[in-house]
């Protein structure tokens, strides 16, 4: 179906994403440590470039697991309906088809 295609994908964005963003934000606090260490000196002007990175990495990490998340959800929903109705069709065709053949003569020779 064209709606599951790339739903795996989508679903692995929306689960990846927060963990990426995650490992940037440790990477940009390690960073920040390792600038403090280096330098002897805990000031703004020296942990500033760790810390950012670290708030850049978690926001973009968020910014492509929210929308991530919210069009799987969507999409695993619209299939959900899609599914129930044609369901919900092929129930009514079938019942349709059995009153049609009981309501019919029978034409068998004995």
């Amino acid at each position: 179906m064209a709606l599951e295609r790339n739903l795996g994908f989508l679903g692995t964005m929306g689960n990846t994403a927060p963990l990426i963003g995650l490992l940037g934000t440790v990477w940009g606090i390690m960073r920040a440590f390792h600038d403090m260490a280096r330098t002897g000196s805990a000031g703004p002007s020296v942990v500033a470039a760790g810390v950012a990175e670290a708030l850049f990495t978690t926001a973009a990490g968020l910014l492509v697991a929210v929308p991530a998340v919210m069009l799987y959800n969507h999409f695993v929903r619209q299939m959900g309906t899609l599914l129930t109705v044609a369901e919900n069709h092929a129930r009514t065709l079938r019942i349709e088809s059995t009153h049609r053949n009981a309501s019919r003569p029978s034409t068998r020779a004995a």
